[in-house]
């Protein structure tokens, strides 16, 4: 199963990365030339229940992230992910 790869949690429709995969994930994107519009970030609660949360959740794609350019945005991204590396919560990933 896709979820098991890739140490993700499948919630609904929703493909949720932890962030080392998401961290994984966005590098893959720039190098292969996909836009990321952004994540959201979500606690997983039980019997499959998701919660946002809003501060750990980055949109890329309104101001002032929107002014960046595409190295610029992949950069703050990164580093966005990596502040919260060892935090239990989980990212659904938003690409172009």
């Amino acid at each position: 199963m896709l979820c098991s790869a890739l140490e993700a949690s499948c919630t609904r429709d929703t493909l949720l990365l932890p962030a080392p995969v998401a961290l994984e994930f966005l590098v893959a994107c720039r190098e292969n030339g996909v836009e990321i519009l952004g994540f959201d970030a979500f606690n997983l609660l039980s019997e499959g229940r998701i919660q946002p949360i809003m501060e750990d959740s980055l949109d890329l794609s309104a101001e002032p992230h929107s002014l960046k350019s595409a190295d610029e945005g992949y950069a703050f991204a990164e580093l966005f992910l990596k502040e919260r590396l060892g935090r239990n919560i989980f990212f659904e990933m938003v690409i172009a």
